[in-house]
């Protein structure tokens, strides 16, 4: 079976881009068409963040800008996202703190705008390394998260 695009290639990011790669790149969208984008930004080799941006579903923007998920001065990546039919939308990251890694979760209501602090998705036992998120959101708003996680011995 051949598919066919239903459109020409465009550009995500509204940030221009010199030296970086952009990386990792992620999408959910609503029932009605609409998307987000989501994907890592390297700064530097110590501080990559994440960033994304809204479309219509005909891919028009529907930022100006990017817009930020998680901007610390650590590394984020693995971004996962999902999105609700009235384009709110929660994204599951991983973020390396002194070479520890941590699944968080960001939620955005339909305007992209945060909601809310940053919810850490494992706390039972800080000394296990978690990654690789995967979210997914229900009709109503609530959502789950899982991740692997792996504990170190000597």
């Amino acid at each position: 079976m051949a598919f066919q695009a239903a459109g020409t290639e465009f550009k995500v990011n509204a940030t221009s881009v010199s030296t970086a790669t952009i990386t990792s790149p992620v999408v959910a969208t609503a029932a009605n068409g609409d998307f987000v984008v989501v994907w890592k930004f390297p700064y530097s080799s110590s501080d990559s963040d994440l960033k994304f941006r809204r479309f219509n579903a005909n891919g028009t923007p529907k930022d100006i800008v990017d817009g930020t998920i998680a901007g610390e001065t650590n590394n984020e990546y693995q971004p996962a996202v999902a999105m609700k039919s009235d384009g709110s939308f929660v994204v599951a990251y991983v973020r390396e703190t002194s070479g520890n890694q941590d699944v968080l979760v960001r939620r955005f209501d339909a305007n992209g705008n945060l909601i809310g602090s940053e919810i850490a998705v494992a706390t039972s036992d800080a000394t296990k390394n978690q990654f690789d998120p995967a979210i997914a959101m229900d009709a109503a708003g609530n959502f789950c998260c899982c991740m692997d996680a792996r504990v170190f011995c000597d």
